[in-house]
């Protein structure tokens, strides 16, 4: 009994120690930034030029680029434009005031700053384009001739005397049908004074819609965000400044250069043509030339050098794009594919320089190679494609099918020093599998696949199913240096082939799938590891890294009660969310070391991290505006990246008190032992 008592009481004391040396304080969201795409605000000559409406904020006045100006690159169709982006430009008066526009929210801020002892009664600004000004609660309605209402918001005033910020009362006064000024309070005319009104309008603060697929970095230290945009109406010709701002018309290629702290954006470039454009996947070679991968509508998608399929009306066709890392050239650019439609999945570099593209395709005339693994369409709706190009583009060195007879899809890719790696999913229940396979047998409905195949696409080495009795697909492969093969997916089956000492070996519930991981042998022969990942909602895995002694998983999850050692949820009520999880894993997937969920008030959802030393950089899709203090959505949501410190996450606390639990009993036992 005593030798009990001394057990609980070190063990508490194991406890409080244990507890005590975890460490408490993170960094958070270290390195945020907010990227979104918004309308087209032309600045020119003293006016700000809106799609229905300008205002002439003084006559005779100059403007200039206050923030770091950056390059944005459109090409659409045949044509290049060139434009300077930025988020803040000043429009100065020769009367004694200047005018700050920025872009904020779903508006523009205009802050209008007048200088020691200028009166303000002077200020006066002209609006053409409209058919009717009123004051409503302090703001100032107009109506354009377009009938678009545009509230300019209740000014702010204010001065800085000292380090304080004094309010100054302001109001607006209109001063003829299309004119307006500012009504100011007492204020001391010796400082300068601010008035800040924000524009919110229906066209303005990005009606578009931004998403990221992949994150990559180069060499240099920039990184690089690749996803897709909803396109604004671009401007014509030589023009000054522009703010973008948003209007639909269609899908194209976004690339965001970001500098190594994530602080400013070095560059952007659009790239499409009339109809829709969908990358997928992107990386980037030791030049630090960007490839990008997709599937492309558009008959007038800009095309460079020799091209390996051409437009066909109502198909999707495979596109392979190259350009240079300051984003200021196209160097290849070709559609891939045969008569039908094509979409590619994944794009990758080895170490020689040769780049494999994998994806999707219903063409039995695909280009493919006399010594390829697989020669003939294998029927069905789609094949798998794999096609090897040589460094610079110019050559099909090898191109294979994979697949049965009803549907087959890749959806990952991993190229060591000798093999290719293919993850993915298929309905056919004749998928080509070795005597050896793990699983030769087809599940049901769909079922993930894992292949390898050698570097010439001449031999398929190893291929296996993996699922259960509901639908299921491999998304992501990984190999670590023992040749070991690392998948995950997504499912919803109750049946997977789990292995009792796995971290979750049972689904939560089968109405919501949930993530996994598994980890095969070589030779795809032998289940080495397998869990579940994720609680009664829906968990999805966006990337996972395998390191030397870890699994890094990050992804999206609905579940309340997602394992979790850090919670950065600003909402834990609201089951529906998404929000984002990143989670660390032991190598047999025995064990969940630490895991951390980061969210807003409404969906946030990562798409690609990329781990830095201690710390992971994270870009995804967000709709809060308080998934971080810097958070500003231009649209209905933005694309976020934002840098985490990952190694001061707290390890699992269950684990923790079974270690604590097991030490206890051992110095108790001792302690009795000892003391006779």
């Amino acid at each position: 009994m005593r030798a009990m008592k001394h057990c609980l009481l070190l063990l508490l004391f194991n406890y409080i120690v244990a507890f005590a040396s975890l460490p408490f304080f993170y960094k958070k969201g270290e390195g945020f930034i907010s990227v979104g795409i918004p309308y087209s605000v032309k600045i020119e000559r003293g006016y700000i030029i809106y799609p229905d409406f300008s205002e002439k904020l003084c006559r005779s006045c100059y403007t200039y680029i206050t923030d770091d100006a950056f390059p944005v690159f459109i090409y659409k169709g045949n044509t290049t434009q060139k434009l300077r982006g930025f988020s803040k430009i000043s429009v100065v008066s020769g009367k004694g005031y200047r005018v700050d526009i920025i872009t904020r929210g779903n508006g523009i801020e205009k802050v209008f700053v007048i200088d020691e002892y200028v009166d303000v009664n002077e200020l006066k600004i002209q609006l053409e384009g409209i058919t009717s000004l009123r004051l409503e609660k302090g703001s100032l309605v107009l109506k354009t001739s377009q009938g678009e209402e545009v509230v300019f918001s209740k000014p702010k005033g204010y001065q800085f005397i000292g380090n304080k910020k004094i309010p100054v009362d302001v109001s607006f006064r209109i001063i003829d049908k299309n004119t307006y000024g500012f009504k100011v309070s007492e204020y001391d005319k010796s400082k300068k004074l601010y008035i800040d009104p924000v524009v919110y309008y229906s066209n303005i603060g990005g009606s578009g819609v931004e998403e990221p697929v992949k994150l990559i970095k180069s060499e240099k230290g920039d990184y690089y965000i690749v996803g897709y945009t909803s396109s604004p109406d671009f401007p014509e010709g030589n023009t000054n400044y522009h703010l973008r701002m948003g209007k639909n018309v269609s899908w194209d290629i976004l690339i965001i250069r970001l500098s190594e702290d994530l602080k400013n954006i070095k560059g952007v470039a659009i790239i499409g043509g009339s109809t829709e454009e969908w990358p997928r996947s992107a990386t980037i070679d030791k030049e630090g030339n960007i490839y990008v991968c997709g599937w492309t509508m558009s008959k007038d998608f800009p095309v460079k050098g020799r091209q390996f399929g051409s437009y066909t009306p109502r198909h999707s066709k495979a596109f392979v794009l190259k350009i240079k890392g300051d984003l200021s050239e196209i160097v290849r650019s070709f559609r891939l594919g045969g008569s039908f439609y094509e979409f590619a999945y994944d794009i990758f570099i080895d170490e020689e320089g040769y780049v494999y593209v994998a994806g999707e395709t219903s063409s039995p005339d695909f280009p493919i190679t006399k010594n390829a693994y697989d020669r003939t369409f294998n029927g069905g709706s789609i094949d798998i494609f794999i096609t090897k190009f040589d460094k610079d583009l110019e050559e099909i060195i090898a191109s294979t099918f994979v697949g049965g007879k009803d549907g087959d899809a890749p959806l990952g890719m991993y190229i060591d020093d000798r093999y290719v790696y293919i993850s993915g999913l298929t309905w056919s229940y004749d998928f080509p599998t070795r005597d050896k396979s793990f699983d030769k047998t087809f599940g049901g409905i769909i079922d993930g696949i894992v292949i390898k195949l050698n570097k010439d696409l001449s031999e398929l080495v190893a291929s296996t199913y993996i699922g259960g009795s509901a639908p299921d697909n491999a998304g992501f492969i990984r190999v670590d240096d023992e040749g070991n093969i690392y998948v995950g997916g997504k499912t919803s089956s109750w049946d997977m082939p789990y292995k009792k000492d796995s971290y979750k070996p049972l689904i939560s519930d089968m109405r919501h799938p949930d993530a996994w991981l598994a980890v095969f042998d070589p030779l795809l022969s032998k289940l080495k590891g397998f869990t579940y990942i994720g609680g009664y909602g829906d968990d999805t895995i966006s990337n996972f890294i395998v390191d030397k002694e870890y699994i890094l998983v990050g992804g999206s999850t609905t579940s309340y009660d997602f394992p979790v050692t850090v919670d950065f949820r600003k909402s834990k009520t609201n089951k529906n969310n998404y929000d984002i999880f990143i989670a660390e894993f032991t190598k047999d997937l025995r064990n969940m070391n630490r895991s951390i969920v980061i969210g807003g008030s409404k969906h946030d959802l990562l798409k690609f991290f990329h781990k830095e030393g201690d710390s992971v950089i994270l870009t995804g899709l967000t709709y809060s505006e308080d998934l971080h203090d810097n958070t500003n959505i231009k649209g209905p949501n933005d694309i976020f990246v934002m840098k985490y410190e990952i190694d001061n996450f707290p390890l699992n606390i269950v684990g923790t008190l079974f270690i604590m639990i097991i030490w206890g009993l051992i110095f108790g036992f001792i302690y009795k032992y000892v003391r006779g």
